[in-house]
């Protein structure tokens, strides 16, 4: 059941990942203080909801051992980047929602 957290740390960080990039997007390139404050307060909401949900998440990070970790593709303009990384968010948060059924149905 290792592998299932590993599953869930992985995703975790994609999605904390991408909104970090978005939210970096919002308040350097858009300046939208508002929609910047509101993303900075979700990624520490989602952070708050899945480190008191799996306190040992981090314990079974490998990420030296990812045979799935790839180079990353360049990225043409800040609208892509933000395509990208929205997408990602979206796609990491579906893997943690079914992955973490497995694990805890309160999640």
């Amino acid at each position: 059941m290792d592998e299932i957290f590993r599953i869930i740390d992985a995703n975790f960080n994609r999605v904390r990942e991408g909104l970090r990039v978005v939210e970096d997007g919002i308040r350097f390139l858009i300046e939208d203080k508002i929609l910047m404050k509101r993303l900075k307060e979700f990624r520490h909401k989602f952070t708050d909801t899945v480190v008191s949900n799996y306190p040992l998440i981090g314990k079974y990070r490998r990420a030296s051992e990812d045979i799935g970790k790839k180079e990353k593709a360049g990225r043409s303009d800040f609208r892509r980047i933000i395509e990208r990384n929205l997408s990602r968010i979206g796609e990491g948060l579906r893997s943690l929602e079914e992955y973490s059924k497995i694990k805890n149905v309160h999640v």
